[in-house]
């Protein structure tokens, strides 16, 4: 996603590379498909520190580590169940998790930049809070407002993070970052359910819980492993335009926090950034209904 140009396409590239090198393991290369950086997230927190007034190579450092911890987080999340033949791509891949994220950890120490790796890991903590919290809860239980706010811990602990330490207009930022974040993680549930223990789960799931009936609801499970009907109750109770609705809340959000911000340069390009990304949601989206 070519979504800034000029200098700040050329940093973000420097950052890519630097991501590609720092990534890089032979054994695991066989096994684990190679992930590339979170455009919008990096080149957010760039922006974001930028206009803080950081150091270029500082800036360069603390996107490459947080693209790093993004990466391990993601890793772990495609281990599912598996055949017993396919055991040894499941443990590389929980292999592959731990070394993208303990790359961060050496990066920020060999520059001297201790403070972040706290910073870091108290995000890496609320990720896994709040995804043990979604794993083992019980669809009758959850209500939208809380499943979004795992979203938001989530996808976007890591950018409100370094917002609370390193911002300068920090409400304002930490606006733009959640709810971007929100509109990436609701595109990527279109693509994929989270597996959970009790079964599959993702935002959907949990509109269209809400909206069945007692009888719908007992034949919840059913439901859920049967691709027609599933589909059916989906377009029953027009789930895809409440989750469109969401997407465009959280969109209207970010872009009056975008207007707020006061450096010129630093806005437009947050809104390139930011309108590329909603384009490709909303072009997903109508694929989608």
């Amino acid at each position: 996603m070519q979504v800034v140009q000029g200098i700040i396409q050329k940093h973000m590239d420097e950052v890519q590379q630097s991501f590609i090198y720092q990534s890089k393991n032979d054994l695991l290369d066989q096994y684990i498909e190679y992930k590339n950086a979170d455009d919008y997230k990096a080149i957010l927190i760039h922006l974001m520190l930028q206009s803080s007034g950081l150091p270029m190579k500082q800036i360069h450092t603390l996107c490459i580590a947080s693209e790093l911890v993004d990466s391990g987080i993601k890793t772990h999340e495609k281990i599912e169940a598996v055949h017993q033949a396919e055991i040894t791509k499941r443990q590389l891949t929980v292999l592959a998790g731990d070394f993208y994220s303990s790359k961060y950890y050496k990066i920020l120490a060999d520059h001297n930049l201790i403070p972040a790796i706290k910073i870091l890991a108290k995000a890496i903590q609320e990720i896994n809070e709040a995804k043990m919290s979604r794993h083992y809860a019980n669809i009758q239980d959850i209500t939208p407002s809380v499943y979004i706010a795992w979203l938001e811990k989530i996808h976007a602990s890591i950018l409100g993070h370094l917002v609370d330490e390193y911002a300068i207009e920090r409400d304002i930022w930490y606006e733009i970052c959640s709810n971007v974040s929100l509109v990436q993680a609701l595109l990527e549930e279109q693509v994929q359910m989270v597996p959970t223990y009790n079964g599959v789960l993702s935002f959907k799931i949990v509109l269209l819980y809400q909206k069945l009936n007692t009888e719908e609801k007992n034949e919840f499970s059913n439901i859920l492993n049967n691709k027609e009907k599933l589909t059916a109750v989906l377009v029953k109770y027009n789930i895809q335009a409440i989750i469109n609705h969401y997407a465009e809340q959280f969109s209207n959000r970010a872009i009056q926090c975008i207007d707020q911000l006061q450096t010129k340069f630093v806005k437009d390009e947050v809104r390139k950034c930011v309108n590329q990304l909603f384009q490709h949601t909303m072009n997903h989206s109508l694929a989608h209904e």
